[in-house]
């Protein structure tokens, strides 16, 4: 399936800003925006925090500007600089950078839109840091903002929750490219069930654990192990799943973990909220079926018995047998994944998000030139 990407090389300039602390599923969105970006010739910005993400920007060849993201007042005036420059359209990634490019902005007027990836949460830490308590972040968002595009319906729907407009959000769902990878045949008895992620609180490793300490004895000799990220939680999860006295294997943060996770049989997904995670379009673009806790953004993806398995709360204590029966029956674990790579095909490739983005930055620009 092939889709034209139009990016127009001399039509509006937009600057991206995206605060970046670790390198995740934003930074890998950022990252095929910017390959976009320099095949086109365009002479679009993107601004970031000196990391991981703003070595890469300057390696594609992108006209990339740091700015100190930790000081709230220096990276204002930063920022406010940068916008005196010819810029058509402020598009901001992740909350930090949403507030900043909103405060930034008051003078100079510029139509922001903001791409949120993650579920609101009131009271956190950035939104007190950010703001100093000034600030009602929904009401800011909802005044300030021209559009807010979500890459969830979660997302969205935490938005409106939160008091924000439902017509001024528009979903946009994430894709992935290509990894170049397929899931392959078992070659050895071990039946392996992989971990991508961020190994900290939010994305479950604890249940993942729990769920592995209490598969039927029948499978608990036959697995193996494999976690591919980093974390606060990795030491304490490593030392558990040691005790378990399995075959595991923790490979920490990889740039590139299609290799490793083109090997799993199963990934399991035990995070307790997601906006949108690109690792699961990415194993289902490699045909590997997904065994995930049913929350909100999981459910819109995946299709139970169909692209993977879904657990509900009430299914808590059957996640095992759930396992046990893909663990038994290969030929089904091979028809879901075929199903989890022809739904990423139909809706979930890079070319399908980038086409709906640019789609929506085209008409916001005539609309408001």
């Amino acid at each position: 399936m092939i889709i034209d990407i139009e990016i127009k090389e001399n039509s509006m300039r937009i600057l991206y800003v995206v605060d970046s602390t670790r390198f995740g599923g934003v930074e890998k969105f950022i990252i095929n925006l910017a390959e976009e970006v320099q095949r086109t010739n365009r002479k679009d910005i993107f601004v970031t925090r000196e990391s991981k993400l703003s070595e890469k920007l300057i390696r594609i060849g992108v006209d990339v500007r740091i700015i100190n993201f930790e000081d709230i007042f220096r990276k204002i005036v930063e920022l406010t600089k940068i916008l005196r420059e010819d810029i058509d359209l402020i598009v901001a990634h992740r909350w930090n950078a949403i507030i900043t490019s909103i405060i930034a902005n008051r003078h100079t007027k510029i139509p922001v839109i903001s791409v949120v990836h993650s579920l609101y949460q009131p009271g956190t830490r950035w939104e007190q840091e950010t703001t100093q308590g000034v600030y009602d972040i929904p009401q800011l968002i909802q005044n300030s903002c021209v559009k807010i595009i979500a890459v969830s319906k979660a997302v969205a729907n935490a938005l409106i929750e939160a008091g924000i407009d439902r017509k001024k959000i528009t979903i946009i769902y994430n894709g992935t490219k290509e990894t170049g990878y397929k899931k392959k045949k078992r070659i050895n008895a071990f039946f392996t069930i992989g971990f991508v992620g961020s190994i900290s609180h939010e994305k479950g490793p604890d249940l993942f654990f729990n769920v592995i300490r209490n598969l039927p004895p029948l499978l608990y000799n036959n697995i193996r192990i494999v976690f591919v990220g980093s974390g606060p939680m990795q030491e304490e999860i490593e030392k558990k799943i040691k005790n378990l006295k399995v075959e595991y294997k923790f490979y920490g943060f990889l740039e590139n973990p299609y290799e490793i996770m083109s090997q799993f049989d199963i990934m399991m997904v035990t995070s307790r909220q997601e906006g949108f995670p690109m690792a699961v379009l990415e194993a289902m673009s490699m045909e590997i079926p997904i065994l995930a806790f049913a929350i909100p953004s999981l459910c819109e993806v995946l299709d139970d018995d169909i692209t993977g398995k879904l657990i509900f709360d009430s299914e808590i204590e059957d996640v095992g047998e759930k396992i046990e029966d893909l663990y038994q029956h290969p030929s089904k674990l091979e028809k879901m994944g075929k199903q989890a790579r022809k739904k990423w095909e139909e809706k979930y490739q890079w070319e399908i998000c980038m086409k709906k983005h640019m789609e929506t930055y085209e008409l916001i620009y005539k609309t408001l030139s």
